[in-house]
């Protein structure tokens, strides 16, 4: 049986562990085969499809060899029993000799396995791997991308919860953590978890997630989670056994969206030199605003006796001294 994986790297081998390389190296007719394969092994495509998909740019006289030519090399390096037909127009995926990680993944899910599902749930679908395909075939490789990720993710939280009812608190958090790194903008299932948590008892487990997914918004998209995440955190650091001190609530003005916009925005070569040393600054700044993230219950005593010693204040004057940006001839900081 020929075996295909796709959730990570892209991986063929043949029925003897054979890694399928002249295959591999030609990344149109691998395409070609993932959509066969991802459509569904034992789904029928039609030939027009495949030609709009694969070959938009030539006539459909060239288009038709070309795929044609493709079909006999899948035959020839995978077996003429892989590819079967249906008159001369469908083309599928002969089900009993092929094998593909995401209609695994896709029946254990619809099965309720969901801690198999994610054993083949690697990573996000073809890393790394590009084809001079059409904006078409793109179109529907991100479409296919994000339905795995979220259904990879909602079943992480699916165990996440499961576990939280049979009251394995450190097995719940395992499980949430796969989730956040999956999919790191999903607040509301992130409150329901930290909620579940609270009920349990496990008020520490729930900061501790909380503080993970806060951070890795602040990594990835320099944004705070929403007010209602921060107020529920807080609600639970102040009625449970948690440390510290939690920020206050900050008004979440941006959404994840328009967020990465602005992020790929400020990388792009045309914004000025002056203009990243602002947006710089403008960073400084918001970090200066977060400084009061999760501190730690010994800060206040700190800053106490530097207070006592009088140099907290001079100290902090001559920094600033020290690091205040000058202008150059041009205007900019």
């Amino acid at each position: 049986m020929i075996r295909l994986q796709v959730l990570g790297g892209i991986d063929l081998r043949d029925s003897n562990g054979r890694e399928l390389r002249e295959l591999l190296v030609q990344p149109k007719r691998t395409a070609l085969l993932v959509y066969l394969a991802i459509g569904g092994t034992g789904a029928l495509h039609r030939r027009d499809t495949l030609l709009t998909l694969f070959w938009p740019e030539s006539d459909l006289e060239h288009a038709r060899g070309a795929l044609s030519q493709a079909l006999r090399y899948l035959r020839q390096v995978l077996g003429r029993a892989v590819l079967t037909t249906r008159g001369s127009e469908e083309i599928g995926l002969n089900p009993e000799c092929f094998w593909c990680d995401v209609s695994a993944f896709d029946a254990e899910c619809e099965a309720g396995r969901y801690e198999e599902a994610l054993g083949y749930y690697r990573s996000h679908m073809l890393m790394g791997f590009h084809a001079a395909t059409s904006s078409a075939f793109e179109d529907w490789l991100s479409a296919e991308r994000s339905r795995l990720l979220d259904r990879a993710t909602q079943a992480a939280w699916a165990l996440a919860e499961r576990d939280v009812q049979q009251r394995l608190a450190s097995s719940a958090c395992s499980w949430a953590r796969r989730a956040l790194a999956l999919a790191q903008c999903n607040e509301p299932d992130l409150r329901r978890f930290l909620m579940s948590l609270h009920q349990l008892g496990d008020h520490a487990g729930a900061i501790c997630t909380y503080a993970m997914f806060a951070e890795q918004l602040r990594l990835q998209y320099d944004i705070e989670p929403a007010p209602e995440t921060q107020a529920l955190a807080a609600a639970i650091a102040r009625n449970g056994d948690a440390g510290g001190v939690l920020r206050p609530t900050v008004p979440l003005e941006t959404s994840v969206t328009q967020t990465r916009a602005a992020h790929q925005a400020d990388r792009s070569p045309e914004r000025s030199a002056c203009g990243r040393r602002a947006g710089h600054r403008a960073g400084t700044a918001r970090s200066q605003q977060r400084a009061s993230v999760c501190i730690h219950p010994n800060a206040a005593r700190s800053q106490r006796h530097r207070d006592i010693r009088g140099a907290g204040p001079a100290r902090d004057d001559r920094r600033r001294a020290r690091h205040a940006p000058k202008a150059t001839s041009n205007g900019c900081w």
